[in-house]
């Protein structure tokens, strides 16, 4: 999934209320959120650095090297987009899931990538960044090598509309957590916008990768349940509940 995503188009599921505006549509699923929820995504991460120095670097999971003479690797990520490339999982108006590369070289080091968690309620948006948890690690030689696209991670992320809670758990170990700039005496309001939600990017434009905040990886599962949870009975698939669910997504075939 380098060059690929995924749109929810409102307009084509959820009926019209039959005046025109979205106010009045008999919404459903994704759409039909309020209050507290948790996203979860396995996920395999790729390297948008180029790193060029070891025997990994062939892997067609890693972009090619940045070299003055490599016009492919240029035309999609350049040496400046590269070390600030945020890479959506999921988009919707009022909440965000990025992977975000914090490297602060490209030579010779594999991206290494933060998770930011961006939730708008009650008026007022915040975001949530972890440290660097997706990154490279010592390979086949001295030089650290993006040994995280042989590995899925399970990602969630939470927010509780009582609390006024943000959690980003990965592989069911929370990693970061604060309050919401929103939460006051009362419940904080969250709802999901009568718009599309994209997974992969931001937008169906054709713009270049770090305007659309491309995706570069794979994306196994994913799904967003109603609720508050931090806790997961399973870090390798996902099992969520039924009547809380709503919205899951597999993007990958399964023998059975």
């Amino acid at each position: 999934m380098c060059n690929g995503h995924l749109l929810l188009d409102y307009d084509k599921n959820i009926p019209d209320g039959g005046t025109g505006i979205t106010s009045d549509d008999v919404t459903y699923g994704v759409w039909d959120l309020e209050g507290s929820f948790t996203l979860e995504s396995i996920i395999t991460a790729y390297d948008c650095n180029g790193n060029s120095s070891s025997t990994i670097k062939n892997s067609t999971k890693t972009l090619p090297n940045q070299t003055a003479t490599n016009s492919q690797s240029r035309r999609f990520l350049d040496i400046t987009n590269r070390l600030t490339h945020s890479m959506c999982i999921f988009y919707s108006t009022n909440m965000q899931l990025y992977l975000v590369n914090t490297a602060s070289s490209y030579a010779n080091t594999p991206a290494e990538y933060k998770i930011q968690f961006v939730v708008t309620a009650s008026g007022a948006t915040s975001t949530l960044n972890s440290p660097a948890v997706i990154k490279g690690t010592t390979g086949y030689n001295t030089n650290p090598e993006a040994l995280y696209l042989l590995t899925p991670y399970h990602i969630a992320v939470s927010f509780s509309s009582s609390t006024g809670s943000m959690d980003i758990i990965v592989n069911g170990v929370i990693i970061a957590s604060m309050l919401h700039a929103g939460k006051g005496t009362a419940n904080m309001a969250f709802s999901m916008d009568n718009t599309d939600c994209y997974i992969g990017t931001i937008n169906s434009s054709s713009g270049e990768a770090a305007t659309r905040k491309q995706f570069m990886g794979e994306l196994h599962e994913l799904c967003l349940t109603k609720g508050y949870q931090t806790d997961f009975s399973d870090i390798h698939t996902l099992v969520p509940f039924y009547e809380t669910l709503l919205l899951y997504l597999r993007f990958e075939e399964v023998d059975i």
